[in-house]
């Protein structure tokens, strides 16, 4: 009687093929998950038409079925992370330091036909700089966080956004590893404030 939800990038992309050939799987959610998640929950616990969730794919009358997309999440702050439940988490990264994926900003604005992440995210937004740079410091204070892996696919896209987020981490004065993607022409045109890069 277990309910089994997947997600992600491959998913997204290929619903059909996996609910056809794994029938224990019983909903995909297909693009980004926190609202969609919340909304297919409510209708399993309410049992409610999953029809009417959008977002997901489920078999209907032994078919795979996609409900159509869900609006994107315009302020990514409206959704956290639960760190309160990671008291115990010990993992590391580089160099056994203790490490977290964060994300400022999801999506990417160049069309790069080798990569699938703007068809996915379908547009780049960001977090607010100061409350990314204030969770990081309690991360970092409270749990001894010091490797922050980003996952976004191109953090500074908004080099105004981008900076804003580094002079807020570089007043915390914290020592930090900051790990993450950026595109080579971004960094030539940040040349002026790249000293915030190795300071933050």
């Amino acid at each position: 009687e277990v309910r089994i939800i997947i997600g992600g990038v491959f998913p997204t992309y290929h619903w059909k093929e996996i609910l056809s050939e794994n029938p224990q799987i019983d909903f995909i959610v297909c693009g980004e998950g926190e609202e969609v998640c919340k909304q297919l929950i409510n209708a399993i616990d309410e049992n409610r038409d999953f029809e009417n969730v959008k977002g997901i794919a489920f078999n209907k009358n032994g078919q795979p079925y996609f409900t159509g997309h869900a609006p994107l999440i315009q302020n990514l702050d409206d959704y956290r992370v639960a760190w309160e439940l990671m008291k115990d988490y010990d993992y590391t990264y580089w160099g056994k330091r203790k490490a977290v994926v964060i994300q400022f900003s999801r999506g990417c604005p160049y069309p790069c036909t080798y990569c699938g992440q703007s068809l996915f995210w379908k547009t780049w937004r960001h977090r607010d700089p100061q409350k990314l740079a204030d969770e990081m410091e309690m991360l970092h204070k409270s749990l001894g966080v010091e490797v922050f892996n980003f996952a976004d696919e191109n953090p500074s896209s908004n080099p105004k956004a981008w900076r804003a987020f580094l002079e807020a981490l570089v007043a915390k004065n914290l020592k930090l590893i900051l790990v993450g993607s950026i595109r080579a022409d971004n960094i030539v045109r940040d040349k002026d404030f790249l000293h915030l890069y190795k300071q933050a």
